[in-house]
């Protein structure tokens, strides 16, 4: 027998991590990570499940000796459903060694890590897999699709002239890259010119009367992730990564916001949209 087919009859184990784990954890994801920028650093996990600001989460490894070859995470998070705050938690993080796939390791991850995060007292648990994972949720580990609920992924590349040209004549393409740059700004430009009464600021911190917007905003959805001051400030301003918030108000009180980040890739830049929310009728303002 090849040592590939004596590796396919093993049976695996899922295994909570320790805090030995974290770094190794890292490494993984550097070794595995494909996405622009950076992703899965120490800071990130000790952030995300160590120091949760709701409760500890989880996170489950399948190891090969000291070789980690599959790994997911829950991430605990505060959800209000017809107005009342309940225990939610994000499963994510499923990543699996190319040497280690097709040997059952992502459905054993899903199931024992959606387990241990309902006997925390988690009362709902969530995930946003992609086409290619989604169907293992559905059919093995009795995840229910919510087809009413539509995911967007926000991003716009705001130095395209790398891109271009890979893709076109290199003069043609850093011209085109600049003017694409400018309609960008000249579009910011003139919405904030069609909403006079409106204004604009970036925030170092949270305002004072943050959480009177927040429960204004919040009334008009059956459900939301909580983005009151304490989950704002643990979201944003505790996360290892380095987000940007702008704050529209009119009338003197705020109406909505943007939070976003800059994320560097070898030779484009994309601006990322991580979080927004308006107060009722007011998402015009930016």
């Amino acid at each position: 027998m090849t040592p590939e087919g004596e590796k396919a009859r093993r049976t695996w184990t899922a295994t909570p991590y320790s805090m030995e784990d974290v770094p190794k954890i890292a490494q993984f994801f550097k070794r595995q990570y494909q996405g622009m920028g950076t992703y899965g650093g120490s800071d990130l996990f000790y952030w995300k499940v160590v120091n949760n600001a709701l409760m500890p989460g989880v996170i489950n490894l399948v190891k090969d000796g000291d070789r980690i070859a599959s790994t997911t995470s829950v991430t605990p998070k505060r959800l209000i459903v017809g107005g009342q705050e309940i225990a939610g938690a994000e499963i994510g993080d499923t990543y699996t060694d190319a040497n280690y796939q097709r040997q059952g390791m992502f459905l054993l991850l899903i199931n024992q890590s959606t387990q241990d995060a309902l006997a925390r007292g988690v009362q709902f648990v969530y995930g946003t897999p992609n086409t290619q994972s989604l169907p293992g949720y559905e059919a093995k580990a009795n995840y229910l699709r919510i087809p009413s609920l539509q995911l967007t992924s926000l991003s716009l590349p705001i130095n395209v002239t790398p891109l271009l040209q890979r893709k076109a004549n290199w003069l043609l393409a850093t011209y085109a890259g600049a003017i694409a740059s400018t309609g960008v700004m000249l579009a910011s430009t003139a919405q904030r010119l069609m909403s006079p009464s409106a204004t604009i600021e970036e925030v170092a911190e949270l305002p004072a009367d943050w959480d009177e917007f927040w429960q204004a905003s919040a009334a008009a959805y059956d459900f939301i992730l909580a983005r009151d001051r304490r989950a704002m400030e643990w979201r944003y301003f505790s996360h290892p990564f380095s987000y940007r918030i702008l704050v529209a108000r009119s009338g003197g009180a705020i109406q909505g916001y943007v939070v976003y980040r800059i994320v560097h890739g070898d030779d484009l830049s994309v601006l990322s949209i991580a979080d927004f929310l308006f107060c009722p009728g007011q998402e015009g303002l930016l």
